[in-house]
C-alpha cells in the first residue's frame, strides 16, 4: 500500500509530501496525538517549505553571485551607507 502511495506521490511531483510522510511513518510516536487533519497539513506545509526552498535555490544558482553570502553577513557600516531597515523590507 505504501509503495502506491509513493509511486503516486512520486507520479504528481509531491515529493515533499513523501518525505514528510516517510518521517510520519517512522516516527509513529511524534504524530500519534496529532489528528489527521493535523497531519495532512503538516504533509501540505512539507511540501510548500520543500518547493519555495527549491526556488529559492534555483534562483541563487541561476543568478551567478560572484561570492556566495547571506544577508546575516552582511555588513551595515555608515561608509557602505546600507540600513538595516531598508533590507528588511
Amino acid at each position: 500500500m505504501i509503495d502506491t502511495i509513493n509511486q503516486q506521490l512520486q507520479l504528481l511531483k509531491l515529493s515533499g509530501i513523501k518525505q514528510a510522510l516517510k518521517q510520519q511513518l517512522e516516527q509513529p510516536n511524534l504524530y500519534q496525538e496529532q489528528s489527521f487533519i493535523e497531519r495532512v497539513s503538516l504533509l501540505l506545509t512539507h511540501e510548500i517549505d520543500t518547493r519555495e526552498q527549491r526556488k529559492i535555490d534555483r534562483l541563487v544558482r541561476h543568478a551567478k553571485f560572484r561570492l556566495p553570502a547571506q544577508l546575516n553577513q552582511l555588513i551595515y557600516s555608515p561608509a557602505r551607507n546600507i540600513e538595516k531597515a531598508q533590507i528588511r523590507k
